[in-house]
């Protein structure tokens, strides 16, 4: 969506790649000012308020993903690109198969102005109007939707 003055869907992107680089790194804090506090600003209740307002503009808005570590982000990553599927559509019901990767693989179903009623073979979380975290657990899985 363009609203002229600035394009919506590009913004959208850029926030979720922040989200991606932010998911692979982790935040230092200093706490030597908290342990051994000189005044009466460097109580934890003042620095963890601070803390909070530096973060607060890189907090996941859709709270549809799990925690995850480092190792297990980078098994999901190389399942995910290592994923080879074929997806058939017919009237309200997509057809999945996918190759033999090992475990779940998750990846995001977007709809147009349709919600997922079922699925068989995996599961579903919506992130947001029209987007669905799909976790796939099976080798064949079918998505049935529904118009809104």
């Amino acid at each position: 969506m363009i609203d002229g003055f600035e394009d919506q869907e590009r913004r959208e992107f850029r926030f979720r790649c922040l989200e991606t680089a932010l998911g692979y790194t982790s935040v230092l804090v200093d706490m030597e000012r908290i342990v051994y506090p000189e005044d009466d600003g460097d109580e934890w209740v003042f620095a963890s308020n601070t803390l909070r307002r530096n973060l607060q503009d890189y907090q996941i808005r859709e709270q549809g993903f799990d925690g995850a570590t480092v190792s297990e982000c980078d098994e999901r990553i190389r399942s995910f690109l290592a994923l080879d599927y074929t997806e058939q559509r017919e009237f309200n019901s997509i057809h999945l198969e996918r190759n033999a990767v090992r475990g779940p693989v998750w990846f995001v179903l977007r709809t147009n102005h349709e919600g997922i009623e079922s699925m068989e073979g995996g599961s579903w979380k919506k992130l947001e109007e029209d987007a669905y975290l799909i976790e796939m657990e099976e080798q064949k899985a079918v998505i049935t939707l529904r118009a809104y």
